[in-house]
């Protein structure tokens, strides 16, 4: 994987962006499509909470355009796409710690071949730094 992010604060607000790739490997005479993500996301602080907690709020707009999958060097139609995910979450952070739970809801599925789509995504991160 190789990737790299950006971001920038004020006050209140802060906006973030982060594209990444992960490289597709092979096993068993298949070869996963490479991967590239981009991730988009701006927020604004709504509390500080016992003068040394953050609470924010933040919508975020993440995708994955995959490459397809090759099977012994044949291409699986089946597989690959972009997805393009807008997820607004809560943000809770201290000294020591970070989490975050959002519920994204997909605004681009082109999916290549027949694949199941994606209704919803429930994403949560939690950070403890000793």
């Amino acid at each position: 994987m190789l990737g790299a992010s950006y971001d920038r604060e004020w006050v209140d607000w802060f906006a973030f962006t982060a594209p990444g790739v992960i490289f597709g490997t092979t096993h068993d005479n298949v070869k996963r499509g490479t991967q590239f993500l981009y991730q988009f996301g701006v927020g604004r602080n709504i509390a500080t909470l016992y003068s040394n907690m953050t609470f924010a709020g933040m919508v975020e707009l993440t995708g994955t355009y995959v490459k397809r999958d090759k099977v012994r060097g044949i291409e699986d139609f089946d597989s690959g796409g972009n997805t393009i995910y807008m997820t607004p979450s809560l943000w809770l952070s201290g000294e020591k710690f970070i989490a975050q739970l959002g519920i994204g809801v997909p605004v681009v599925q082109n999916l290549y071949g027949n694949q199941k789509r994606d209704n919803y995504a429930v994403t949560a991160n939690f950070s403890w730094t000793f």
